[in-house]
């Protein structure tokens, strides 16, 4: 049998590649080394105002488990995240260089919410939305978990891209509990323009498994919750009383984790040999004041004055039933 026809067949296939690869650019991380699918990266923004860390799943709804995506506080590099090709007939080769021309999925590598897809998609539920949000739980064959990576400039020697869809460019707006959302826009000064850096290539102080990454999504706010058996009827969670004409609410407990005045922010103030923190909202400082007059009794308020603002550490429960618990929560009326 003649080996004409596979020569020729060969041939042909050569030509179709080179056609195929005419005009593309391979994707490159911040060492300049070309983007593969199934290795692993961080998503770092780099024209955000907060100048915050990487990208990062973000509870958009506190009942369900549909997450946004956000990005992380600053110095954390934010969950990782690989690229894949869209499933076909014809399995790509393990880690084939992702480029610039052709369609790709993201999938956060991350155990929240282990029920749902990590995968990238555009809200397909917001119809009626002008910019649908960005989101996990998206399905890799269907359209709206495509997207392109596109080179927009370099910053160094650093490659700069943006993600892209056939119906927009992904941009943000602000977001649920004070953060930013993803969202999928025709705004260009929405535009969300970032650069990758490789897992295995973050310095020792940011290493592949980082506080954001194990925690599985940015802990932006937090409830508190005294656990004791006083009241059993009353929640024990932690809230800001809300009243007209109060200068300085009182924190109470018998709060709802779901309601925004139950939320709380933890932030590091300082060392003192150990980590000093203060707790915060989105509208104040946590801080005390006398409870009558100058009696040595301080009640907890939320206030905007320095000097008020109590600072605090953290000290691990190691007698689960502590003297304070043992006898019951001290209940100091607030008049």
């Amino acid at each position: 049998m003649s080996s004409f026809p596979l020569v020729s067949f060969l041939i042909t296939l050569l030509l179709a590649a080179a056609v195929c690869t005419h005009g593309q650019e391979w994707v490159r991380d911040t060492n300049g080394n070309r983007v593969r699918i199934n290795d692993q990266y961080f998503i770092q923004p780099v024209n955000t105002e907060n100048n915050g860390g990487g990208l990062v799943p973000l509870a958009a709804k506190i009942s369900l488990c549909l997450l946004g995506i956000t990005q992380a506080l600053t110095g954390e590099p934010g969950v990782r995240v690989s690229f894949s090709f869209p499933p076909s007939l014809i399995p790509p080769i393990p880690f084939s260089p992702v480029s610039t021309k052709f369609g790709i999925t993201i999938e956060f590598k991350s155990n929240v919410c282990k029920d749902i897809s990590k995968f990238w998609e555009v809200d397909g539920s917001s119809l009626i939305s002008e910019e649908p949000a960005i989101q996990i739980g998206g399905n890799p064959r269907e359209r709206n978990s495509r997207f392109k990576i596109e080179k927009v400039g370099e910053e160094g020697r650093t490659n700069i891209y943006r993600f892209t869809t056939s119906d927009g460019t992904v941009g943000a707006v602000p977001g649920p509990l004070d953060s930013s959302q993803l969202v999928l826009t025709n705004d260009v000064a929405k535009t969300i323009f970032f650069k990758l850096i490789k897992v295995n290539a973050v310095t020792t102080d940011v290493t592949s498994t980082s506080r954001v990454d194990k925690l599985g999504l940015r802990m932006i706010f937090i409830t508190i919750e005294f656990k004791s058996n006083d009241c059993k009827e009353l929640s024990k969670f932690w809230e800001v009383y809300e009243a007209r004409n109060i200068i300085e609410p009182p924190i109470l407990i018998g709060g709802r984790p779901e309601e925004p005045n139950s939320r709380f922010k933890i932030e590091k103030v300082g060392e003192d040999g150990t980590n000093i923190y203060k707790l915060t909202t989105s509208t104040g400082n946590v801080g005390s004041i006398p409870l009558l007059g100058t009696t040595p009794q301080q009640v907890l308020v939320l206030t905007n004055d320095v000097a008020k603002t109590i600072f605090v550490k953290f000290i691990k429960v190691k007698d689960a039933t502590s003297r304070v618990e043992k006898l019951g929560l001290r209940m100091i009326p607030f008049y």
